[in-house]
């Protein structure tokens, strides 16, 4: 992440979210995979995502169906979207399996308990979903958080963000200092140039 950040010469932010790119996206090579995605986790989850998916780099050309929502049928029309993702599968494709989509958090708790599944410390310490500390898509209030429990990954994130500057040197840039950078990241109200609309 540290050098990447340099390479692309911006922090990773929301709209430009390139290190899922590299670091989720790309590290996929099989044909098929099973993810832990589950409806409960989030509305966009709810209506967006499907128990067999095609994984696809445009949201538009995304597609996917419930195969418990309908029989499976052997004859398929030519715009049936079995025959679709089944022909995804046959060209080499990526094709995700989502087994626990249905799941509440009620039952993933359950499946927990009974089974003494060892949980990542970090759900001990208040996180109800564990990802990329420092993630862009998590909110301002998650990110001073989790900078907060693990200070080590601010330094390392400041230093990267040095480094993104120095390769920037001699180009226009907006920020001066990798803290300007850093504040900047996380949406912090300390930044210069930041006011309330209607400052005095």
């Amino acid at each position: 992440m540290w050098q990447l950040i340099a390479k692309q010469g911006m922090p990773p932010t929301r709209i430009a979210r390139y290190c899922c790119k590299y670091f989720k996206e790309n590290t996929i090579s099989d044909k098929v995979i099973a993810t832990g995605v589950r409806w409960a986790e989030s509305p966009s989850r709810a209506s967006l995502r499907k128990p067999i998916e095609a994984v696809t780099t445009k949201k538009a050309d995304k597609f996917g169906y419930d195969p418990t929502s309908k029989q499976m049928s052997f004859l398929s029309n030519d715009n049936d979207i079995e025959r679709k993702i089944a022909e995804h599968c046959e060209m080499g494709k990526k094709t995700a399996i989502n087994p626990i989509i249905k799941f509440s958090d009620t039952e993933i708790w359950n499946i927990i308990d009974t089974h003494h599944i060892k949980l990542n410390q970090m759900y001990a310490k208040g996180y109800e979903r564990v990802g990329c500390i420092g993630c862009p898509m998590a909110s301002k209030q998650m990110k001073l958080k989790e900078f907060s429990d693990y200070p080590i990954f601010k330094e390392r994130y400041i230093r990267a963000f040095g480094e993104m500057l120095k390769k920037l040197d001699g180009k226009q840039r907006k920020w001066n200092t990798a803290e300007e950078v850093f504040e900047w990241w996380i949406e912090s109200d300390s930044q210069n140039g930041q006011g309330e609309l209607w400052d005095k």
